[in-house]
């Protein structure tokens, strides 16, 4: 079989100090702003999944969403979001069949799922609900998918969200493994073992952690994490 590569943004250098991404993929560009307000990327199977947003500070939020087989080689909309998700300040992520999209709106948090595969009895559609929790909340600053649960950063605290029971939780142990720098810490998840990488100050970093999952719920997950290893280049 022939692999096929599909780049979803180009980069254009306008000027030495300004490098704009701009969507490969004409469908896209209804929706694009500049880097880090545009789609959200997650994949599942042959399938990319583009999920619009843009800046906050906008009253229309994009809800459109896009995805691309790269075996069919072709880019098919979905159904709208029921709300806009705002960049950066949401999470989003594909579990077990269903695509997850996390923000925080008036304090408390709101999940739209949307069921991938569906059937004649239940098309694939979104749904919206909000979440309960026992305080109010700030907007998602990062988040990853890990274990089939979502972590995220809201404000100077740590929650995991589970999809299959629909809670929230606090989970501590992660306060300490979220990173600031310059530039966004990129997270990916194997199994148990998260691995972080960022830069600060030019130099690169890079953290991996063992999760090592002891229940389906997190309050049955151990209060210390195991750093597995951590590396610096100069």
């Amino acid at each position: 079989m022939e692999l096929e590569w599909f780049t979803l943004e180009t980069k254009v250098h306008d000027s030495e100090d300004m490098c704009e991404l701009r969507p490969a993929i004409p469908a896209l560009s209804e929706n694009f702003t500049f880097s880090g307000y545009g789609p959200t990327y997650v994949s599942d199977g042959s399938s990319i999944y583009a999920i619009c947003g843009g800046p906050k500070r906008d009253d229309e939020l994009p809800t459109t969403v896009y995805a691309v087989d790269y075996l069919e080689s072709v880019c098919k909309s979905l159904q709208l979001m029921v709300m806009g998700a705002p960049r950066p300040a949401s999470a989003v992520g594909i579990i077990q069949g269903k695509i997850y999209v996390l923000c925080v709106c008036g304090g408390s948090c709101v999940v739209q799922e949307y069921n991938i595969e569906g059937s004649d009895s239940d098309p694939p559609r979104w749904e919206s609900f909000n979440i309960a929790f026992d305080e109010n909340l700030e907007d998602i600053c990062a988040s990853f998918v890990m274990l089939n649960n979502i972590f995220i950063k809201v404000g100077w605290f740590s929650c995991v969200y589970n999809p299959i029971d629909r809670t929230l939780e606090r989970y501590n142990p992660i306060d300490d493994h979220w990173f600031e720098s310059s530039f966004k810490p990129s997270y990916c998840a194997i199994g148990k073992c998260l691995s972080m990488y960022w830069v600060e100050k030019w130099t690169p970093y890079m953290y991996l952690i063992l999760f090592p999952k002891t229940g389906a719920s997190s309050r049955e997950w151990p209060e210390r994490l195991t750093l597995v290893t951590s590396s610096e280049k100069s």
